[in-house]
C-alpha cells in the first residue's frame, strides 16, 4: 500500500532562482525520496452534453484543436513525496503510512519554502488531486453521490476471486494427498497446507490480498475509495497506448525511459523544455529520485566507481587485502558521510518522458488510431531529438508492451513502488550536484504558470487588532499570514479614501460588519439601498435581532 502526497507550483517568481542544490542536500539528509514532474497539456475539456447536441459540440472541440498553433497551453510542476507498506493493511499500518506520509510532506514544505523564494506551493486535494494522478491531456471531475460516502462503490464478489483460487486450491490438495498417502501425520500435513497457502496468496494471489486490504477502508471513516480512471479505457499497441475517455475522446501516447547515461555530459534542460514548448509539444516529464545510503551503496554503487573514486575511499570505505596497506582514517563513517555530502547525497533515479495526442469523435475506427498513431510518432521524434541533442550522452530507451504499462503507472503515481517485482524500467546513479541538472525549473515554464515580481519587504507580525477585515500576505511564500485590522482609537479616527465607490462602501460594511460581532452600535445613513446586504449577511445569527432599519419618506 502506497501513501502519497502531491504538491503543485502555482505562482513562480519573475526574477529570482531556487537554490537547488541545498533544495536537494536537504533532502537527502532527511532521506526522504520524491518525484519531480512537469506536465504541459493543451488546455481542454471533454464535453459532457446532451445526446442532441453532442455531435455539434464535438465537431466544435475536433476543428478547434487540428492544428497545434490553434491550442493554448498549461503547465503543471508537481513535487510528491510517498511511503510503502507491505502486507495486509491494518489500522496500525494505516496509521503509520499515514504519519510518514505527512512527515515527509513537511519536510518537503520545509525545505520547499527555504530554497525555493517567492515561489508559492499548494498541497492538492479532491479532483485537483485526481487530476494531478492522471496527467492527461484533460480534466474530469469525478462527482460524488450525496446518497453514499465514497466516491467509488467497490463490486468485489466471492464468484469473482473463487475462479482464481481453483488452481491454487488443487496445488494446496494435490499437495495434502501425496503426504498422506506417504503416511505423514495429520498435524504436519495440516501445518504444511496452512503454510503452502499462505505463500501462494502472498506471492501470486495480488487480487486477493488487494481486497482483503480493501475492506478495511470500508471500515474506516473519513476514507474514501477513489477510481481515477472510472470513464477510462486502455489499449495497448506495441509501442503505442491507446485511452478511450468519456466514449469521445481517444488518446494516442508513447513513452520513453532513461536507458543510457554516460559521465562526464553536458545537460541543458532549459534548451530542452524551449524546444518542446516552441513546437508546442504535450509532454510529461518525470524524475523519480531515490537516496542512496551505507548498505544500496555497497551493493548496487560500488561496481560502478572509477579507480580515482576507490583511492579517496580507500581506507574510509574500501580495505586494501593485498599490495601496500591501507590508509588509516580515524573516522571512516565521518569521512563517508562527508565525501557524500560534498556531493549533495548519491541518488537512484528514473526519468521517463512521454508524449501524445487526442482526437474528439462519437465513433472510433481504425483509421482514427492509426491517424492518431502517425502524430504521436512526429511528437516523438522531435521529443526523443530534442532531449539527445540538449543531454549529451544521454539515450532513451521506447517503452512498449508492459515496459508501457509499467512507464505509465509511474507516471501517474509518482512512484516505483506499484509492483512487487519491481518496474523493469531503467534506473541510474547520479550525484546530487548532477541530479540538479535534471531537477531544473526552466525559466521557460513561466509561460504556462503564474508569476510575480518577487517583492523583497516583511509584513509586521506584532500587529495589535481590535477589529479584523483581512490578513497580512507573506511576500516570501504568497501566503496569509497573520490578521490585520484596527485597534480601538483608529476606528475613531477612521478615514476610507481612493478606489471606487462600491470599493469604498464595501470596505466600511466590513468594519461594521465586525462591529457587529462585538455587540458595539454604529449608526448608518443608507443613501445607495446597498447597506441591506448587511442584514442579509447576519441573517439566522444570534446578530439578526440586533438591527434597526429605519426608512424616511
Amino acid at each position: 500500500t502506497i501513501s502519497t502526497r502531491i504538491f503543485k507550483i502555482e505562482v513562480l517568481p519573475e526574477n529570482v532562482k531556487p537554490t537547488l542544490n541545498q533544495f536537494i542536500k536537504a533532502l537527502y539528509q532527511a532521506r526522504i525520496q520524491y518525484t519531480y514532474q512537469v506536465v504541459q497539456n493543451p488546455i481542454i475539456n471533454v464535453p459532457l452534453t446532451s445526446p442532441e447536441t453532442q455531435d455539434l459540440e464535438l465537431h466544435s472541440h475536433q476543428t478547434k484543436n487540428t492544428n497545434n498553433s490553434d491550442k493554448t497551453y498549461r503547465t503543471s510542476i508537481y513535487f510528491s513525496v510517498y511511503h510503502v507498506v507491505k502486507g495486509i493493511l491494518t489500522r496500525t499500518r494505516l496509521g503509520e503510512l499515514m504519519e510518514q506520509v505527512q512527515d515527509y510532506s513537511l519536510e518537503l514544505q520545509s525545505n520547499f519554502s527555504a530554497n525555493f523564494h517567492h515561489t508559492k506551493i499548494a498541497l492538492l486535494s479532491g479532483n485537483d488531486l485526481i487530476n494531478a494522478i492522471r496527467s492527461l491531456i484533460c480534466e474530469l471531475d469525478i462527482e460524488i453521490n450525496p446518497g453514499e460516502d465514497k466516491y467509488l462503490k467497490t463490486k468485489s464478489k466471492f464468484l469473482q476471486i473463487f475462479p482464481k483460487t481453483l488452481p491454487f486450491l488443487f496445488t494446496i490438495g494435490l499437495t495434502s494427498l501425496f503426504l498422506i498417502l506417504l503416511n505423514v501425520p495429520a498435524v504436519f500435513i495440516i501445518s504444511i497446507a496452512l503454510i503452502l497457502g499462505f505463500f501462494i496468496i502472498t506471492l501470486w494471489d495480488r487480487d486477493l490480498m488487494y481486497r482483503m486490504s480493501r475492506s478495511r477502508f470500508n471500515h474506516l471513516k473519513g476514507l474514501n475509495l477513489v477510481d481515477p480512471f472510472k470513464h477510462f479505457r486502455f489499449f495497448s499497441v506495441n509501442n503505442c497506448l491507446f485511452i478511450l475517455i468519456d466514449e469521445h475522446l481517444l488518446l494516442a501516447k508513447k513513452m520513453f525511459n532513461l536507458g543510457f547515461a554516460n559521465h562526464p555530459s553536458l545537460v541543458y534542460s532549459g534548451k530542452f523544455f524551449r524546444a518542446l514548448i516552441s513546437h508546442k509539444i504535450p509532454f510529461v516529464y518525470t524524475l523519480n529520485s531515490i537516496p542512496i545510503y551505507d548498505e544500496l551503496f555497497s551493493k548496487e554503487c560500488t561496481k560502478y566507481l572509477n579507480m580515482d573514486t576507490k583511492k579517496s575511499l580507500e581506507g574510509i570505505f574500501f580495505i586494501t587485502l593485498d599490495g601496500p596497506n591501507t590508509r588509516n582514517v580515524k573516522y571512516p563513517k565521518e569521512e563517508f558521510y562527508n565525501w557524500l555530502d560534498k556531493r549533495s547525497g548519491l541518488w537512484k533515479i528514473n526519468l521517463t518522458l512521454s508524449t501524445n495526442s487526442y482526437k474528439f469523435s462519437n465513433r472510433f475506427e481504425m483509421g482514427d488510431f492509426k491517424e492518431l498513431e502517425k502524430k504521436v510518432d512526429r511528437n516523438s521524434k522531435v521529443l526523443r531529438k530534442s532531449f539527445e541533442n540538449n543531454f549529451s550522452r544521454f539515450k532513451l530507451m521506447s517503452l512498449n508492451k508492459k515496459l508501457l504499462i509499467s512507464g505509465f503507472l509511474s507516471e501517474c503515481f509518482k512512484n516505483n513502488e506499484f509492483r512487487l517485482g519491481g518496474t523493469h524500467l531503467n534506473y541510474h546513479y547520479f550525484q546530487g550536484k548532477k541530479l540538479i541538472e535534471l531537477a531544473e525549473v526552466a525559466n521557460e515554464f513561466k509561460k504556462g504558470i503564474e508569476t510575480r515580481i518577487a517583492a523583497e519587504f516583511n509584513t509586521p507580525m506584532h500587529l495589535n487588532n481590535f477589529i479584523s477585515i483581512g490578513h497580512t500576505i507573506n511576500t516570501e511564500f504568497l501566503e496569509e499570514e497573520v490578521p490585520l485590522g484596527f485597534t480601538s482609537k483608529q476606528l475613531k479616527h477612521l478615514l476610507i479614501t481612493n478606489g471606487a465607490h462600491y470599493h469604498r462602501e464595501h470596505a466600511m460594511m466590513k468594519v461594521v460588519s465586525e462591529l457587529v460581532k462585538l455587540d458595539i452600535p454604529s449608526l448608518i445613513f443608507d443613501y445607495s439601498g446597498n447597506w441591506s446586504k448587511l442584514i442579509h449577511y447576519f441573517e439566522n445569527s444570534p446578530f439578526h435581532n440586533n438591527f434597526l432599519h429605519f426608512k424616511l419618506g
